[in-house]
C-alpha cells in the first residue's frame, strides 16, 4: 500500500476547505491516544514485575536487570524495522503488526513464569518489546498530523494516553498475581496474561481505526513540498550534524537512561526490604503518572516557551528525583514514591521536549528518517541502563545506584550551554 503527504500550511493559513481534513485529524489523534492507553496498560502491568520475577528464577539479583534490557534492545529493532514498515505499507499496518507482536510476547511470558524458565522469560521481553516501540513511535504519528505550532500538544496528547495505563496497569497487578497463582501455580505469571491480552485488544483498535491512514494527512507546509520536489533526498549523516537534532537525540538518551536506571531497580529494592507486591504497585503508580500524567501540560509549555527551557527543567527534575532516591535507603515508602514521581516528571519534559525539538524545520520525509532512529537510540539507551542497573546495585546498593543516575542527568546541561553560545554567536557575527 503507498502512502501520500496531505500538504497543507501553517495554522495562519488556514483555509475552512481543510475544516474536514483536520476533522479526520482530530478523530486519528484520538484513536491514536486510545490505541497506547490500552498498550501502556499492558506493558506496565508486566514491566513492574519482571526485575523480581528474573531474581526469583536466578536467585541472584545481578542479572535481574537483563530481562528489561532485552526488552528495550526489542524496542531498539522495532523502532527501526517498524518505522521502515510505515515509510512503505503505511502507519496502521506496521502498529497493527507491532502490537501483534507484543502479545506473542506475553503469551511467553506466561509460559516462562510458569514453566521456571529464565531463558524464556528473556525472549518474551524481546518479542515484546519490538512491538512495545509502536506506543513511542505513535507519537510522532500524531505531531505529523499537525502543523507546528499544535505539535508538541499532540505529542503530549498523546504521551497523556499512557496516564491510563500506568494507573490501570500497576493496579492489575495483585488481582492478576492472584489469579497467576490460582490457575497456574504462578503468580507473577498473571501479569504477563494480562500484558499480553492489552497488546491483542490495541493491535485490534489500530486495525478498526486508524482509517484513512495517518501518513496522507501529514501536514507538510507548501515551501517545504516544493523544496523537497526540487531537491535530492538529503544524507542521513548530514541531518545528524544538526545540532538540533544532536541536542534532541542526547535528551531523549540520557532521560531514559536515568530513568531506566532508577525505575528498573526500584521493585527490587522494595522486595529486599520485605515490603510485599502492595508497596511496588503504589510507587510504580507514582512513577507512571508523572511520567505521563502531565504529558498535555508539558506539550502546551513546549509550544509556549520553546523546547530548550524544558530540557533544562527536565535534566534538573531527573538529578533532585536519583538525590531523593539515594536517600530512601531503607525503601521508605513516602521518600520512595515522591522521588519516582519527581522522576517520572523529568522524563516526561524531556521526552516530550526534545520530540518536538526533533522535528523542527525538517520535512515530512527526513522527519521518518530520522524518528525511527532517535527511538532506537533512546531504547538502546534504556537497554544499557537496565543492564547496567542489576551490576551497579550489586557493587553499590540502591543509593550507589541513585547517585550514578543524578550525575548522568546533569550531562544534557552541559550540551545546552554549549549550543546556547553557538546560538549566541551566531546571532552576533
Amino acid at each position: 500500500m503507498g502512502v501520500g503527504h496531505e500538504p497543507h500550511g501553517s495554522a495562519r493559513n488556514y483555509n475552512p476547505w481543510m475544516k474536514p481534513r483536520d476533522r479526520q485529524r482530530r478523530r486519528l489523534t484520538g484513536a491514536l491516544f486510545v490505541g497506547n492507553a490500552l498498550a501502556s496498560t499492558a506493558f506496565l502491568a508486566a514491566i513492574s514485575v519482571v526485575s523480581i520475577a528474573a531474581a526469583e528464577l536466578t536467585g541472584s539479583t545481578q542479572w535481574a536487570g537483563l530481562p528489561s534490557a532485552v526488552g528495550t534492545v526489542g524496542s531498539a529493532l522495532g523502532a527501526v524495522a517498524l518505522t521502515a514498515l510505515s515509510r512503505r505499507s503505511g502507519r496502521r499496518f506496521a502498529f497493527c503488526l507491532g502490537f501483534t507482536i507484543s502479545a506473542v510476547g506475553g503469551a511467553i511470558g506466561v509460559s516462562s513464569l510458569w514453566t521456571a524458565s529464565y531463558g524464556a522469560l528473556i525472549a518474551a521481553m524481546l518479542v515484546m518489546g519490538f512491538g512495545r516501540s509502536v506506543s513511542q513511535l505513535s507519537r510522532f504519528a500524531a505531531g505529523d498530523l499537525w502543523s507546528a505550532d499544535r505539535r508538541a500538544s499532540a505529542i503530549g496528547f498523546v504521551v497523556w494516553a499512557a496516564t491510563i495505563g500506568s494507573v490501570a496497569g500497576p493496579l492489575l497487578i495483585v488481582p492478576a498475581s492472584r489469579i497467576g497463582a490460582a490457575v497456574l501455580g504462578a503468580e507473577l505469571a498473571g501479569p504477563f496474561a494480562i500484558s499480553g491480552a492489552g497488546f491483542a485488544l490495541a493491535a485490534l483498535w489500530f486495525f478498526v481505526t486508524l482509517r484513512p491512514e495517518p501518513l496522507t494527512l501529514a501536514v507538510v507546509p507548501d515551501d517545504a513540498k516544493s523544496a523537497r520536489d526540487q531537491a535530492p533526498q538529503r544524507p542521513l549523516w548530514e541531518l545528524l550534524r544538526h545540532p538540533t537534532v544532536q541536542l534532541s537525540f542526547l535528551v531523549l538518551m540520557v532521560s531514559q537512561f536515568v530513568m531506566i536506571l532508577v525505575m528498573t531497580m526500584t521493585p527490587l529494592h522494595i522486595s529486599g526490604h520485605h515490603h510485599g507486591l502492595t508497596l511496588v504497585s503504589g510507587v510504580m503508580m507514582s512513577h507512571t503518572l508523572g511520567m505521563f500524567a502531565i504529558a498535555p501540560v508539558t506539550g502546551h509549555l513546549v509550544d509556549r516557551f520553546g523546547a530548550r527551557p524544558m530540557m533544562v527543567a527536565g535534566s534538573l527534575l531527573l538529578a533532585l528525583s536519583s538525590l531523593l532516591s539515594a536517600a530512601a535507603g531503607e525503601a521508605q515508602a513516602v521518600p520512595l514514591t515522591a522521588s519516582l514521581l519527581l522522576l517520572g516528571v523529568g522524563w516526561n519534559f524531556g521526552f516530550v521536549s526534545a520530540s518536538a525539538a526533533l522535528q523542527e524545520g525538517l520535512d515530512l520525509r527526513d522527519r521518518l528518517r530520522l524518528q525511527g532512529l532517535a527511538d532506537s537510540m533512546t531504547w538502546t539507551s534504556g537497554g544499557f541502563a537496565a543492564l547496567a542497573s542489576g551490576f551497579v546495585m550489586s557493587a553499590w546498593a540502591f543509593r550507589g545506584l541513585a547517585l550514578v543516575g543524578t550525575g548522568i542527568s546533569l550531562v544534557p546541561l552541559l550540551a545546552l550551554v554549549r549550543h546556547h553560545r553557538q546560538g549566541t554567536r551566531g546571532k552576533t557575527a
